[in-house]
């Protein structure tokens, strides 16, 4: 028989009233004991441990029942600990500071080339994470560590970004030890698309739900993340998710990664520009005087899009199609509750999203998509850095119950 230390089972419990709290803020005991399966005095001792040790705080009390009795509600004190996260894309490094809420306490953005050399940009990275820390005033001793969001591919456990194609000068940087060196706090990463799911699973739209499909459409890319009971599915080699590299159509274009048809080459933000372009050469449609076919932007697809253009509207429409395909695929494969799109393109576009939504739930097969919920990434642009934010508090927080219980 395999023994358990109480303490390790203490502090399991400790961390799933955490996460509960931090889920839902102002939340009753009784509430708490429904939610994460432990007896009422289980809940009341660990609780107050947690208020004893400045983790947890009272936040009020609720109206009260018939009887005049008002329970006690309780919030996660935001500073009793914070994280550092980081976002790395083609066009900016993001760092922020972020309390034990996960909120953000100071953002500093700064903007870079990808093709301009690696140690050019770890330079940028310290130089904004030290202003970041340096903006919002926090103690360093308080900063349990930092989590990183990243362009793939990535080893995340080793915390080495492999050969990601956009970056050509980056090959096997082990950035997690480049900055648990420099900035002397523990580090740890995960793909930009992985981390914005655990964001939304753990504060954003994905609350409440077991199982969380995460889709990211960019202007260079689609990624993709699945979220089941809290954890990040990462597969072998770290390569789960990777729906923008999915075939869509075997007769479709060249795809940077090798392949044909790939949902990447046929959906991001610079393919429907392209194609958009492509057809108005053509002649295709209606073409109206005003449209600079050369200097034509995904802005403008989607605009004329919305106004009724024939040659944007169909653009859109099969992207839709497209994606609907490859989420159909994930459907069958893992069953979502929520599918959550993210990215550039759908902050961009309410017609895309309503369309890939409609389209979903139009599948006949499983007879379950209908059912499956298809919403957008509450925390928009910001998503990613979140998803830093939020991996650093899943990764250290256990650091912080060593010390105060």
């Amino acid at each position: 028989m395999i023994k358990i230390d109480s303490q390790v089972m203490k502090n399991h419990n400790a961390l799933m009233i955490i996460r509960m709290v931090q889920q839902n803020p102002m939340i009753s005991r009784t509430d708490l004991t429904q939610r994460v399966g432990l007896t009422p005095a289980s809940v009341i001792n660990i609780t107050n441990s947690l208020m004893e040790s400045g983790i947890l705080v009272q936040a009020g009390l609720t109206d009260g029942s018939a009887q005049g009795r008002r329970a006690l509600l309780l919030n996660v004190n935001p500073k009793v600990a914070y994280v550092l996260g980081l976002h790395m894309d083609t066009e900016a490094v993001t760092v922020s500071v972020g309390d034990y809420s996960g909120n953000f306490v100071s953002t500093v953005k700064t903007p870079i080339s990808s093709y301009e050399g690696c140690q050019s940009i770890l330079d940028k990275m310290f130089a904004a994470t030290e202003q970041s820390l340096r903006e919002s005033g926090v103690d360093a001793g308080k900063v349990l560590g930092m989590g990183m969001s990243l362009p793939g591919p990535l080893d995340s456990q080793a915390g080495v970004m492999i050969n990601p194609p956009n970056f050509p000068d980056w090959k096997n940087i082990p950035i997690r030890q480049i900055f648990e060196k420099r900035l002397g706090i523990p580090v740890c990463c995960d793909r930009e698309t992985n981390a914005a799911a655990l964001a939304e699973c753990y504060l954003g739209a994905g609350v409440g739900y077991q199982t969380v499909f995460f889709l990211s459409l960019f202007q260079l890319g689609v990624g993709g993340a699945l979220v089941s009971s809290g954890n990040v599915l990462h597969g072998f080699c770290d390569g789960a998710g990777e729906i923008g590299h999915s075939t869509v159509d075997p007769a479709g274009p060249l795809c940077t990664c090798g392949n044909y048809g790939c949902l990447e080459a046929l959906v991001s933000g610079k393919a429907l520009v392209e194609h958009a372009q492509r057809l108005y050469k053509m002649r295709v449609g209606a073409r109206r005087v005003e449209i600079d076919i050369e200097h034509l932007q995904l802005e403008d697809v989607f605009r004329l899009s919305e106004a009724g253009d024939e040659v944007c509207l169909h653009v859109v429409t099969q992207a839709a199609s497209y994606i609907s395909v490859a989420l159909g695929n994930v459907i069958s494969f893992f069953s979502p509750e929520v599918i959550i799109l993210g990215g550039e393109l759908p902050a961009m576009s309410p017609q895309l999203v309503q369309l890939i939504r409609d389209r979903v739930c139009q599948r006949v097969y499983p007879r379950h998509c209908s059912e499956v919920h298809v919403t957008t990434a509450r925390f928009g642009s910001a998503v990613f850095t979140k998803g830093a934010i939020v991996q650093a508090l899943n990764a250290f927080a256990p650091n912080l119950l060593a010390k105060e219980l």
